[in-house]
């Protein structure tokens, strides 16, 4: 059996594979949602509150914001397109913590290849009734750990705050439940938020 992840007959990569799972999990009814932007034209400027949510590879840290997450980030919030941008304070964004995106490519690439194994009928001829069993299990616990892999990676919040500088403060570990979306535990610290934006709390200014 081949060992390039596939779904539907095609190659998948293991990023794009979290993504789908994390698309599912961000939820778009607190805020206008913006995934994974590549420029700063792919993120509207418009007076109301915006989720910017920021690819696997754009890692934030508490203690120190890695430069090239520094530099997308500020860029977005200094231009649209050709334009300066107008409305940058109402943008809000969201980063996986860089310490455990390895944890979120490992539980992605587990889940591909007992897919893999699941929808390979002629592997599956193979397994006796126990080993089925057995792959049944390690198939639900796979299912289960991505998304709770990826609930706990996309905890970080940047915010623009004074000086050009960002704000960066954690939403803290969640249990991956299957109800709660990673824009409504936004929504529930937006008030943190903006106390961050004015610069009234202790949360970390990570440029």
């Amino acid at each position: 059996m081949s060992n390039v992840p596939f779904s539907g007959g095609r190659p998948l990569k293991v990023r794009d594979f979290a993504k789908t799972i994390l698309n599912d999990l961000i939820g778009d009814a607190t805020f206008r949602v913006y995934r994974y932007p590549e420029e700063d034209r792919d993120v509207a400027d418009e007076p109301r509150f915006s989720l910017v949510v920021l690819g696997l590879h754009q890692g934030a840290a508490e203690a120190e914001l890695p430069l090239a997450t520094e530099q997308f980030v500020t860029g977005v919030l200094k231009q649209h397109g050709k334009g300066f941008r107008k409305h940058a304070n109402m943008l809000i964004f969201l980063a996986p913590d860089q310490a455990r995106a390895s944890e979120v490519t490992d539980a992605a690439r587990r889940l591909l290849a007992l897919r893999n194994i699941g929808e390979d009928k002629t592997t599956k001829r193979q397994l006796t009734d126990e080993q089925l069993k057995d792959l049944a299990g390690r198939l639900k616990e796979a299912e289960t750990r991505l998304p709770a892999a990826l609930m706990t990676a996309y905890r970080l919040i940047l915010v623009p705050a004074k000086n050009k500088t960002l704000r960066c403060f954690d939403l803290g570990i969640a249990g991956y439940t299957g109800k709660t979306t990673l824009s409504s535990r936004v929504g529930e610290a937006r008030a943190v938020v903006s106390s961050s934006r004015a610069g009234n709390d202790d949360s970390t200014v990570c440029a």
